[in-house]
């Protein structure tokens, strides 16, 4: 083995280009100046805790997912709930429960927060970016609008501004009008982050928020982040639970009346609506209870409330329970997703378990587990899913043993049949819906968040539009062609396959495959991010998408043996197709060189997105800012493209693992076959079309079907296409002709989705 450079040896060669360390320094400069200003942290040494008198009970629908609660006025609440399916925005009367007006959503969206402000109601929507802004009067007169938040949880509103939760520790601040972010504060409890900000209200000043799977609201100054004060309610569900309703779900649900000052509080699944009073809590509870027992700071279980609440001991927490289909409907337990985190009966796909499972109540946990006569077994030292969504060493090595399993398959023979990409996926999608890895964990967040636009500009170094366009010759006429077959087979396969079922996610993924079967995988990705795609219709597209085209690469091929191999080539000719192919040679340094200048792109493009309010995320900003330095600057980022390449290798299976993960077979194996006839025809009409406009304009039959390799697979696969079959003179016509789909492929998918597809 050959000893390792040091840092003497002069023939190490460290290319540290001129773009890249000014990409540096505007890093630094908006470091120094960050978008938001920020604040001085002011040290709270108390917070009041209260707890509750329940003064008035109302009936509630026991079937409301509830998701969203506000008063209106004149004993009116409007509700928004949520599941799959079931999801929906209702006006009901506080009085009697009834549900006087329904409006029911979309099978595909699943209903979130709510809130009122004039005459309009607003509604997110989980894991997708839509949102509806509904009539008051009128429900069923709605419009979208495209959410800029991570995640749509909660709404509420002080009347001038829209307050917003995405699940995690962010509180948002929206322009009602503009429905844009103008600030968010990341919301804290003694030096802690408050996770799982859940269901909002604006109360008095502050914002009020369920924090998910707990008893307990969170008082929020939404002017700094600072939880003010706390609210416990540990009594109200355990007395539903005492009362014989098991299939009670979690505390969600806070309503507040301005006018004569009367709160609100329900729960998923809750058969009863509270009036509440709250009063201060004389007994002295610590700082670390607080935060083990509202915030589930893991990995340590929630303590026991009995010594608050006066409650007998709770048993150990069972995690499995294995029971007939017979039993699932009279028992309360905690399961892994896609079928139910809750103690409910559903097959829906809801939300990921907490790191720890909750224990379950003394009037579940002294029962017989007998049923209709049937036995039930229970497993209680297994607990799922057995790396936790908040253990980062163990959900971190999952995610890359995946990928690496992702890449090692291609040496196979079925693995290099079906790609590394579709093989990372199956997998992720495996490990999550066995209980192996969570289907929600903020490592997840962090790869989409951070890692995905990083790859961007690792692929996009060699890509100098210049080089494009004086080195591929009628190859690029082909591609373009290809490209434009793409765009009208996309068309007539929606015309003919729309995918209803699918609700607003049938034109996204449209959009996405279309933009990778002009350029790749990475805009397939880029596109389904940008216009929020759910996770499970990206997997059964990435599904999709590799089978369709495993399949169509062997009718290429099978075509192109038809066409005679050309004559030997210099050997100059190809080192340099091999120099541009390969991704061996790069050093330590350009490794280090190639990741610095991609966050620095990155920082940049999120300056510019934010600079400009442009929609969508910064992906696209990412790709263009890439593209102009690569074409600007072509021998400094070419240099690093070799090290950008494997890089961004690696970097795209983790990805395509957490989309697995994020995925529900359920869900996949229900939405698949509609995008796999879909991407059927739309791959037909693009074969179809480039034929026969590549013998209307006279092209070679080398060159349009090379094109269409580049076009339905990218750069890689029309490099392996062009030497397999003796090309030599194309082989880096293919790779320039790829690249440049990978340039324009995402631009090209965003603007038919949204302009032609979504109106279709």
């Amino acid at each position: 083995m050959a000893p390792f450079p040091g840092p003497n040896q002069r023939s190490l060669r460290i290319a540290f280009p001129g773009p890249a360390f000014l990409l540096l320094c505007f890093f630094i400069l908006f470091s120094i100046f960050p978008i938001s200003s920020r604040k001085i942290a002011v040290d709270h040494s108390s917070r009041p805790l209260y707890s509750i008198e329940v003064v008035n009970e109302f009936p509630h629908d026991p079937r409301a997912f509830t998701q969203g609660l506000l008063y209106a006025e004149n004993d009116t609440l409007f509700e928004s709930t949520g599941l799959n399916g079931q999801s929906s925005v209702r006006k009901v009367a506080l009085r009697t429960g009834k549900v006087e007006v329904l409006h029911k959503m979309d099978s595909s969206y699943f209903g979130e927060g709510l809130t009122l402000l004039g005459d309009r109601l607003f509604q997110v929507t989980w894991l997708k970016k839509t949102s509806f802004i509904y009539d008051r009067y009128n429900l069923s007169n709605f419009t979208e609008f495209n959410n800029q938040m991570q995640d749509g949880w909660g709404l509420a509103t002080d009347g001038k501004t829209l307050f917003g939760s995405d699940g995690k520790s962010t509180l948002y601040q929206l322009d009602p009008q503009t429905l844009e972010v103008k600030g968010k504060e990341k919301v804290k409890y003694d030096g802690y982050e408050v996770h799982n900000l859940n269901e909002l209200e604006y109360v008095n000043g502050e914002v009020w928020a369920n924090i998910w799977q707990s008893d307990c609201i969170a008082r929020i100054s939404y002017k700094d982040g600072n939880v003010v004060g706390w609210v416990l309610l540990p009594n109200l569900r355990e007395g539903l639970l005492k009362d014989g309703y098991h299939s009670i779900d979690v505390l969600n649900g806070i309503a507040w009346d301005d006018e004569k000052k009367r709160l609100f509080v329900t729960g998923k699944l809750w058969p009863k609506l509270y009036e509440i009073r709250i009063h201060p809590v004389q007994k002295n509870l610590s700082k670390t209870f607080i935060r083990k027992f509202c915030m589930r700071d893991p990995p340590s279980h929630p303590p026991s409330m009995a010594s608050f609440v006066r409650l007998p001991s709770s048993p150990p927490p069972l995690s499995v329970l294995l029971l007939s289909s017979r039993c699932r409907a009279h028992l309360a337990f905690t399961a892994h997703c896609p079928t139910s985190t809750h103690s409910f009966p559903s097959t829906e796909r809801t939300r990921p378990p907490l790191p720890y499972p909750i224990s379950l109540s003394p009037a579940i946990a002294s029962r017989r587990w007998k049923c209709l006569g049937c036995s039930v077994k229970v497993l209680s030292h297994i607990r799922l899913p057995i790396v936790s969504p908040d253990d980062q060493w163990g959900i971190w090595s999952a995610l890359l043993t995946i990928a690496a399993l992702g890449l090692w398959s291609e040496k196979t023979k079925m693995g290099s049949m079906v790609s590394a990409a579709l093989v990372s996926t199956l997998v992720g999608l495996a490990a999550s819906n066995l209980g192996i890895i969570p289907c929600e964990a903020p490592a997840y967040s962090t790869v989409l968040e951070f890692l995905l636009p990083m790859t961007i500009p690792l692929l996009l170094f060699r890509a100098d539009l210049r080089q494009v366009i004086s080195s591929t010759g009628s190859l690029l006429s082909a591609f373009l062609l290809g490209s434009v077959a793409t765009i009208v087979g996309t068309m007539v396969a929606f015309f003919f396959v729309p995918m209803r079922s699918l609700g607003q996610d049938s034109w996204k993924v449209a959009a996405a495959l279309m933009g990778s079967y002009i350029g790749g995988s990475v805009n397939y990705v880029a596109i389904s991010e940008a216009l929020g795609l759910s996770p499970s219709v990206l997997a059964a597209g990435v599904a999709a998408d590799n089978v369709i085209g495993a399949v169509y690469f062997m009718l290429l091929f099978a075509c192109a043996s038809r066409v005679s191999p050309e004559p030997p080539v210099s050997p100059s000719d190809v080192s340099t197709a091999l120099d541009l192919a390969s991704n061996s040679k790069h050093t330590v340094p350009d490794i280090a060189t190639a990741l610095a200048t991609s966050l620095a792109i990155c920082k940049t493009a999120t300056y510019v997105t934010w600079l400009f309010g442009i929609r969508g995320g910064n992906l696209p900003v990412v790709t263009a800012i890439a593209v102009v330095l690569a074409t600007l600057l072509p021998s400094q980022f070419g240099h690093l493209a070799k090290a950008g390449d494997t890089l961004s290798l690696v970097l795209m299976q983790v990805f395509f693992a957490v989309i697995g993960a994020s995925g529900s077979v359920r869900n996949v194996i229900n939405t698949a076959p509609s995008i796999f006839i879909f991407a059927l025809i739309q791959v037909s009409i693009h074969l179809l079309m480039i034929l026969g406009l590549g013998k209307l304009f006279k092209l070679k039959l080398k060159h349009v079907l090379l094109a269409s390799n580049a076009n339905i697979g990218g750069p890689t696969t029309a490099c392996g296409m062009a030497t397999a079959n003796g090309w030599h003179s194309l082989v880096v016509p293919a790779i320039l002709a790829g690249i440049f789909g990978v340039s324009i492929a995402t631009f090209l998918g965003i603007s038919l989705g949204l302009a032609v597809l979504r109106r279709m």
